[in-house]
Parts: C-alpha cells; structure tokens; sequence
C-alpha cells in the first residue's frame, strides 16, 4: 500500500462508494494508516473489509473527516472514470454480471450528471446508460451483447483519450 495513505483514502472512498472497491485493498490501506498514526475508531471497524456496506460508510466518512472529500464531488470525477475503467474491464472479462455494471452506470449517472462542469459525462460513459435501460437481475451475458460491445468501445474511448 502505498504510503500516501490520505491520497488513497479518497480512492477507496470513491471506488466503495460506486461498489467497485476490492475488499483485498482495506486491511493493507488501513494499516498504513494506524502505521502514519492515525486513529479514527472506523478503522478497526473496516480491518479485513468483509462487510462490505460498513467498510463503504467508514471510508466515506473518513474521507470527509480527513480529507474533506466526497465520492460524488467534482473532485471524485477522475476516480469515479478510473473506477468505471476498472469495472468496464471486469464486465469484458465476465467477472462481475450485467446487473452489477448497470448499478455502477445508474449510481454513476445519479452522481454526476446535473453537476457543472460535467458536460463531458457521455464523453467517457458513452450509451451506457441507454444500453442499461431496464436491466435487471435476470440480465446474462449472452442476452445483452450491445452492452459488452459499449463496454468495450467505452474502454477504448477511455484509453485513446489518455494518449
């Protein structure tokens, strides 16, 4: 973990918040921060990550304590695109199902549509959220194939306009 552990506070924030944090990365993170001294009694609370749910309203509210950040800030919004990376990637890959990623895409939207400046939302969300319209949990991969393909020519979108 790194040991910018603030800076990675608001990562973790941002990625539980949209449900797309990896409960692996809070017991690392959670240590270099009682190692940087820090001792906010959420942190024993998160130690291992299991509950999911706690974990994502300890980190936050750490994050707003600590650092004074919001997931749903228009700081978040470079985190919010890495973790809509990372999810896209993950649906591509069959590891998380189409009910999971339409989630993300709704919480997303909800998030930061309305938010100025975010005129550039469909810019690196793409149709998403017109191709999850009406999901639900009985959505499968075979069922929805114009979701894989905007999830990948969203990911694309994504990595040409980091070049």
């Amino acid at each position: 973990m790194s040991k910018n552990w603030k800076g990675e506070l608001n990562r973790l924030a941002t990625e539980f918040w949209f449900r797309t944090g990896d409960a692996a990365e809070v017991t690392p993170w959670v240590e270099a921060a009682y190692e940087a001294g820090e001792t906010a009694v959420e942190l024993a609370e998160m130690w291992g990550g299991a509950d999911i749910e706690r974990t994502r309203s300890h980190l936050q509210f750490l994050a707003k304590q600590i650092n004074g950040f919001e997931p749903w800030s228009d700081a978040a919004q470079p985190l919010a695109v890495a973790a809509l990376e990372r999810a896209l990637r993950r649906y591509v890959a069959h590891e998380i199902d189409p009910a999971t990623l339409c989630r993300l895409v709704d919480d997303l939207d909800a998030a930061f549509l309305d938010k100025p400046p975010m005129p550039n939302l469909d810019r690196w969300m793409g149709n998403l959220w017109n191709c999850c319209d009406w999901c639900d949990a009985t959505w499968t991969f075979d069922k929805v194939p114009h979701l894989e393909a905007e999830a990948v020519a969203v990911l694309a979108r994504l990595a040409a306009a980091k070049r």
